[in-house]
């Protein structure tokens, strides 16, 4: 995605059909409104998702992003609790 409103774009269009509020939170996140989200009850599908999509955006903005291990291992530790 080239520009903000079309990451925002692809959000609004696949997320919800992936993940029950992972729409929701990803927007309270990107906004700051933290104490808006109540952790735990963030379903596993829904923190994936999030885990993914905030990924694939680092990969696309930061060149060799994907090839850091430590990110990896924070990757799939946060996914897998």
């Amino acid at each position: 995605p080239n520009t903000p409103k079309k990451r925002y774009e692809i959000m609004t269009e696949e997320m919800p059909k992936k993940g029950k509020h992972s729409l929701e939170i990803l927007y309270n996140l990107l906004n700051g409104n933290i104490e808006q989200i109540i952790f735990n009850d963030i379903s596993q599908k829904d923190k994936k998702i999030i885990s993914n999509y905030l990924y694939k955006q680092l990969c696309y903005h930061f060149e060799g992003f994907e090839r850091l291990k430590s990110f990896k291992v924070a990757r799939d530790i946060l996914n897998s609790v």
